[in-house]
């Protein structure tokens, strides 16, 4: 690695956001740089994110818990270590199932125009 070559690069610390909350049962925290954008979400037990769509292409990862994603033609239930992606303007949602908390890191190119606010950019 060069000499100086890590001022190029964007570290975040998890200290470096705060939790934002969404609802009752939903927390999130956003990092965001250039044309990608990191959230992590805390789900309760029930925590539901309805049908939905964006223009955003997105990819996540279920690190804790058990989720059920689903598109208006499929479900399925991801358990940890799983992945998922949906193209832009593709309709899903999610769900998590069982007794236990989720937590899931999603990534949307380009960032979330709505989710920018709360973060620390």
């Amino acid at each position: 690695m060069c000499r100086g070559c890590l001022d190029l690069v964007v570290i975040i610390e998890p200290g470096d956001a705060e939790w934002v909350v969404v609802n009752e049962k939903v927390r999130r925290k956003v990092f965001s740089s250039g044309n990608l954008m990191f959230v992590i979400y805390d789900l309760d037990p029930g925590a539901e994110v309805p049908l939905h769509q964006h223009p955003e292409e997105q990819a996540g990862f279920i690190v804790k818990g058990e989720v059920e994603i689903y598109t208006d033609t499929t479900r399925r239930v991801l358990k940890e270590g799983s992945w998922y992606h949906f193209e832009p303007n593709e309709p899903h949602g999610g769900r998590v199932v069982g007794s236990q908390k989720a937590l899931v890191v999603d990534v949307f190119t380009p960032p979330k125009k709505e989710f920018l606010e709360p973060s620390r950019k």
